[in-house]
């Protein structure tokens, strides 16, 4: 949130970051298994929960309070930035980029809602790795 200890530091090491509740979605939410690997990865895994929920608005509420960190995607941390003041933390080491992945069966080709979904994934990856 605005008045969390974290918007006024530069970095944050993983080790550091591990003592701070996290607010998380709930463990059957299939980004939450991603998260979780992500921070492990970092060796930022394995601290306090404070919330788990798959309701997006409690989890807001949670980081406007002070409650913890919370890990969103670059989208919604740049409107958030913009409309409640949350700060993106910067790690050390930073998170490995999240891989998505499509698949579909041959006869969804012509599918208007998957050709759409495929374009808007690699829009994504491409403004996210600019070559």
């Amino acid at each position: 949130g605005p008045d969390h200890p974290l918007q006024f530091v530069n970095q944050v090491a993983a080790t550091d970051l591990r003592k701070i509740p996290g607010i998380f979605l709930s463990p059957r939410n299939p980004l939450r298994i991603v998260i979780d690997q992500a921070l492990a990865s970092i060796g930022a895994a394995g601290g306090p929960i404070d919330i788990e929920t798959d309701d997006y608005g409690l989890l807001l509420h949670s980081v406007r309070r002070n409650q913890g960190f919370a890990c969103m995607f670059l989208a919604a941390e740049q409107e958030l930035a913009r409309s409640s003041g949350f700060k993106r933390i910067v790690l050390e080491p930073p998170l490995p980029p999240l891989q998505v992945r499509l698949a579909t069966r041959r006869t969804s080709a012509d599918d208007a809602y998957i050709q759409e979904l495929k374009k808007l994934i690699g829009d994504a990856d491409t403004r996210s790795n600019p070559a």
